[in-house]
């Protein structure tokens, strides 16, 4: 695909002189950038680059120092919480606090923007998630609380209710903290799986760079110090290399992309 077909496709996300932070405090400098509709993007970032600040804001739950978000041509601000429910689901990082709920009554809870002031699931509603369950490959424990499952099966719970929420854009922090290896592949397969069978647009933070970079069709760097703070490339392309090359250079730490790990240098 060359530059011009590449520019005529319609952007999922598009952040326009977009600088973020907290009151009114910007992290680093303004930026603008546009992430394509069904694609796999991984966010990179040092611990405290504003990885989960990017998140929020794209999500409208943080309001940017400046500059705007759009979701499918659509200012987010714009949006009410219905809305905005309607168009992103998030997955955060924070381990999951199970309480007394059961999967499917966790899942159900994704439908919550589309149900009456009763919140009374319809038949459609509880297919969808049931097919959320089965896409994500949770539904034998439907009737389990989330305190009897794994960390694993807990995060593929989780991934399950966005997946009822029926958004076109996916946003997941730092979705495999707390999870072994093998938990851990499985929800990057599981992620890469839902981009390329349902055309959802993914936008993840992760420090599992091998995994992720080896998955992803787009890396999103967050560099503040640099002259262009947030930058979004294909993965393995050597624009994308020299970024990740700088993620950590202040502390000494360099990037080999022959197996996409940081090493000590």
């Amino acid at each position: 695909m060359n530059r011009s077909e590449q520019s005529s496709l319609k952007a999922a996300i598009a952040l326009d002189d977009l600088s973020i932070g907290y009151k009114h405090k910007p992290l680093f400098k303004p930026f603008s950038l546009k992430i394509e509709s069904g694609t796999f993007n991984v966010i990179i970032g040092a611990n405290g680059s504003g990885k989960s600040t990017l998140l929020q804001t794209i999500t409208g739950n943080l309001e940017p120092v400046q500059g705007t978000v759009y979701i499918d041509s659509k200012d987010i601000s714009s949006l009410n919480q219905k809305e905005k429910a309607r168009m992103i689901s998030l997955v955060y990082t924070e381990r999951i606090i199970s309480g007394g709920l059961t999967v499917k009554e966790t899942v159900s809870m994704g439908r919550h923007p589309y149900t009456g002031l009763l919140g009374r699931l319809s038949k459609d509603d509880m297919q969808i998630v049931s097919n959320a369950m089965e896409q994500v490959g949770i539904s034998h424990k439907a009737d389990c609380f989330l305190s009897d499952i794994s960390d694993g099966e807990r995060q593929k719970a989780m991934i399950a209710r966005a997946l009822a929420q029926n958004t076109p854009v996916l946003m997941l922090d730092e979705p495999t903290n707390f999870l072994d290896v093998a938990s851990k592949l499985s929800v990057f397969n599981l992620v890469r799986r839902l981009t390329d069978d349902h055309g959802i647009t993914v936008l993840l933070s992760t420090h599992d760079t091998e995994t992720a970079l080896e998955m992803a069709d787009n890396i999103l760097t967050i560099i503040p110090a640099d002259d262009t703070p947030v930058a979004i490339n294909k993965a393995g392309s050597n624009e994308a290399n020299e970024r990740l090359f700088k993620v950590f250079a202040d502390r000494n730490i360099t990037f080999n992309p022959l197996d996409n790990t940081f090493r000590l240098k």
